[in-house]
Order: structure tokens, then sequence, then C-alpha cells
């Protein structure tokens, strides 16, 4: 495939898609509001008590799940905020999975996960009392589920299950954040990560 990776004539979800060689079902699990302009990537049944936000817009984005056809597995999780067409990004974070299942939070709906463990009785833990029904027997979950109190939880099976997962955004001209995303299983055969234009990996 041709290398658009320094082009700037492509959205950010256009921008994904066209540098990933394979072939990729695009899911759209809907609307995920950031009115705080915080974000991060993390294990929603795994994970630190007081995880590292990253900066983004303050603003409603899209929450999409890309799924590599060839593989049958979860590729890219990513939250697009506007369509302008990509010149840049940056390596911002890890996301840490060691449950095979990915998500993103909002320092509100982090607060609200958190509150639902605690609600749980002795011996409950949150993937037994709620997650589980929301399984899928082939491991590609992409949705976005609701805690009892409606709090908005994407729910994700990550790629190749657990590991550390590279975050990236990806910018316009102007610096404006277009996309967040988790990349899961690269670009290529090789496991290659999708990096943004500009962005090496040491």
């Amino acid at each position: 495939m041709s290398d658009t990776r320094n082009s700037s004539s492509q959205s950010a979800l256009d921008w994904i898609v066209s540098n990933t060689q394979a072939r990729l079902t695009i899911t759209d699990c809907g609307e995920f509001p950031t009115p705080e302009g915080k974000v991060v990537f993390l294990d929603p049944l795994a994970h630190p008590p007081s995880p590292n936000f990253v900066d983004v817009p303050k603003k409603s984005s899209r929450l999409v799940v890309l799924h590599d056809e060839d593989q049958g597995r979860n590729s890219k999780l990513v939250l697009i905020f506007n369509d302008n067409a990509i010149a840049s990004g940056a390596d911002v974070g890890t996301c840490l999975v060691s449950t095979g299942l990915a998500s993103v939070f909002t320092p509100t709906t982090f607060a609200g996960l958190k509150a639902f463990a605690a609600s749980l009785k002795p011996g409950q833990d949150p993937y037994n009392k709620f997650f589980c029904k929301f399984d899928d027997p082939n491991g590609g979950e992409r949705k976005i589920v609701l805690l009892p109190d409606g709090t908005p939880v994407p729910y994700v099976h990550a790629g190749w299950g657990d590991g550390g997962y590279p975050v990236f955004t990806l910018t316009d001209t102007q610096g404006t954040i277009c996309a967040i995303f988790a990349d899961f299983m690269g670009c290529d055969q090789n496991g290659k990560w999708l990096t943004p234009p500009g962005v090496t990996l040491e």
C-alpha cells in the first residue's frame, strides 16, 4: 500500500484505516462525551486507583472500534473529536490490559466505575456481578455498556489480550486534537505500531 503517513488531507479515521494493512470493519459505538477535557485508556477490571489522564477537547466524541477481519480481533479503540485533516500527533501513554479488556474513561466515568465496585457486597466483583453478561463468545466485544447508575463504560476486547498498548493523539495543522486511539495490533503483519506522522517510538 502507498505510504500516506505524511499526508495532511485525510481525517483521523481515514488516516488510521488507510495506514493499517489489515481489512478493518468500523464499528461506531456511539457518542462519548468528554466535558472535562481529560481521558485515560485502561482495563476496566484491573487498573491503578489514580490513573494519569490525557488532555483532549471538551466536547462530545464518537467512540469507534476497528476490527481486524483477518485475525478476528479488535485492532484499534478510537475517540474521534472532529473530521479535520491530520498533520501530526503524539505518543501520550500506554493502555495496560490484564483481563483482556480495554476501555476509555473521563474522570467522572472513572469515579462512577469505582463507586460501582465499592457498592458490591463482599465476595462480589464487577465482572461476575455485571460485565460478564456483555461478553462476546468470540472475543469481539465492542460496545458501550451502562453501569446501573447510567455511567457509560466502553467494553472492548483488546486485540491480542493482555499487554501494554500505546495510546496516540492525532492532531491537525493547528495542533487541535482530532482523535486519540489505543493501538492493539499495529499497522502491518509484524505488529509495527501505527505511529502518527513525525512520531518515532524508541
